[in-house]
């Protein structure tokens, strides 16, 4: 089962790294990288039970939609089975530094997690893929369904480290597949809210029409601290 307080601890990084927010009890940034406008943006953060949580950003520029535009299955470059290409350029552009902060942040004594939501649930998935059985967790938030196919999938399973793949089940991103090799990445958990329940809430004025409404992380956040139960798909 999907940890949901770790899940709504991790939701609050993943939202952190768009815009400060308040950060639970005893965490602190380890790293930090705010190149503005760069796909490339990542911050890491220390829990107070001593994780290490790469948290990875999702997409806000133009040159980031190009990539996630490019999501056509090519050869897994870290492995096997086949990825997102535009998710894949993104990292290998990444995986220099990624090792550098390793390196500076990353003793022995801590427990290393990845997350992120939307483009940034892709590049932590294949961080979590490159540093497994070191990256003992991975959760993910609003992750495009065209992130993998199985056998990257399968293989991903096969490093035994736990996946929660949160999804709300109003978010299209989360849906959108083009072709009918793609295939989620671990455990899919979704939030039970009900497009009857949505809509309501847009008549009253507490919610905007937007399909892309619910992909946003204050909805998730807004979902988990009310309670919503994750539910395995």
């Amino acid at each position: 089962m999907c940890d949901q307080a770790k899940a709504e601890e991790y939701l609050t990084f993943a939202h952190d790294i768009y815009e400060d927010s308040p950060l639970p009890v005893g965490c602190e940034k380890l790293y930090e990288n705010v190149t503005e406008g760069m796909p490339d943006r990542f911050v890491v953060y220390k829990t107070l039970d001593g994780r290490a949580v790469f948290t990875f950003k999702g997409t806000t520029s133009q040159r980031e939609w190009l990539s996630d535009a490019e999501m056509w299955l090519v050869p897994n470059t870290l492995g096997k089975g086949h990825v997102h290409r535009g998710f894949l350029e993104v990292y290998e552009s990444m995986r220099p530094q990624l090792t550098d902060v390793w390196r500076q942040v990353v003793d022995e004594d801590l427990k290393v997690v990845a997350t992120g939501h939307s483009l940034g649930a892709g590049l932590a998935t294949l961080f979590a893929y490159e540093y497994a059985p070191r990256c003992e967790s991975l959760y993910l938030f609003g992750a495009p369904a065209v992130t993998a196919d199985k056998i990257f999938s399968d293989d991903l399973d096969c490093t035994g480290i736990e996946i929660c793949n949160i999804q709300n089940n109003l978010d299209p991103v989360c849906k959108f597949a083009p072709l009918t090799d793609y295939y989620p990445v671990g455990q899919v958990f979704h939030t039970n809210i009900s497009w009857s329940e949505a809509l309501e809430d847009v008549c009253c004025g507490l919610r905007e029409f937007n399909m892309l409404y619910f992909h946003q992380t204050h909805v998730y956040k807004e979902l988990l601290r009310n309670g919503t139960v994750l539910m395995p798909k």
